[in-house]
């Protein structure tokens, strides 16, 4: 039971945003501290008054805080404003500010450090709640409490139930996903989608992937990056996945100058909007000398450079 809750624990964290989460959040606090905690919701033109729940005991604000995408200069802005904004309203109230976030990957440095210069403001100490915080909280809860906020966990009698067609129903949905998925990856580098298409076989799923128009045999790795970029995706989607993906420039050999310039601005583009860290590395002569418009890959180019010009440009004792 505990493992299956667990699971659906960090689905329901990971995945849920906005308003969503706001309420995943406080429905947990409101049954673990049922006299204790309570949930605020706006009021008039009075709004919330830059407190999203209340723990009396404990003297705890708390500022739920779940974008799809952390912005930093958005987000340190906005701490500035609800924390100060919390210290008025509240005043000795408040002797614990908690800024409550879905950013289970980690904050952005800066977003951090803004936490760190407010800690001890107005003798407030400043809490940062994620993922292991809240489910500390949810554990905490009893068994009828925790059912009645994720569902009942599954018996041996239901697991033993399922067959063969539930599970190609499940499979076949992951799979259109998969398609649907890689049709619109392609389609921002090839201006048309390609067509990926998946099917089964005694050894295992085989992939085929066509390209309308294209007979390059170069397009093997350009499918490799669409591929790749799908399946961080659709991790993505489910709060899975290792948080990072890495490219060499063998991907990218032989490739059209633009084209590699139009997947590294994909690339970019997924991991702001993902939330995951896409690492490249590449041959500075294979680097594209132009970029599409508004993207400036100077600002993503970290400044060590691996040469075996000099003595020192190894890496790990490798000479390159």
């Amino acid at each position: 039971m505990r493992q299956w809750y667990e699971l659906k624990f960090q689905s329901s964290f990971r995945t849920k945003v906005g308003s969503e989460f706001q309420e995943f959040f406080t429905s947990i606090l409101e049954r673990g501290y049922p006299l204790d905690f309570q949930k605020v919701k706006p009021y008039g033109n009075h709004g919330d008054r830059k407190c999203d729940g209340y723990q009396k005991t404990a003297r705890r604000v708390y500022q739920v805080y779940a974008p799809e995408k952390m912005e930093v200069k958005r987000t340190t802005d906005k701490i500035e404003e609800d924390f100060f904004g919390a210290i008025q309203h509240w005043g000795d109230k408040m002797g614990r500010w908690a800024f409550v976030h879905n950013q289970w990957r980690g904050v952005p440095p800066d977003v951090l450090r803004k936490l760190l210069d407010i800690d001890g403001k107005n003798s407030t100490v400043v809490e940062n709640w994620c993922e292991v915080e809240l489910r500390n909280e949810f554990f905490q809860l009893k068994v009828e409490d925790q059912q009645a906020l994720l569902g009942p966990s599954p018996t041996g009698q239901t697991i033993t139930a399922i067959q063969m067609k539930d599970v190609v129903i499940v499979v076949n949905v992951v799979a259109h996903r998969a398609i649907v998925t890689y049709g619109e990856i392609s389609a921002l580098l090839y201006q048309r989608p390609a067509k990926f298409t998946p099917t089964e076989t005694t050894n295992g799923p085989q992939f085929k992937i066509e390209v309308q128009g294209e007979r390059s045999p170069r397009i093997s790795n350009m499918q490799i990056f669409c591929f790749d970029m799908m399946l961080m995706r659709l991790w993505a989607e489910r709060g899975m996945g290792p948080g990072f993906l890495v490219h060499d420039s063998h991907i990218f050999d032989g490739v059209d100058e633009r084209q590699v310039a139009k997947a590294l601005q994909i690339g970019e583009r997924a991991a702001r909007d993902l939330n995951f860290q896409y690492i490249v590395t590449m041959n500075s002569d294979a680097v594209p000398h132009e970029p599409p418009d508004k993207f400036d890959l100077s600002e993503y180019t970290l400044p060590v450079r691996l040469t075996d010009a000099t003595e020192d440009g190894g890496l790990f004792g490798m000479r390159f």
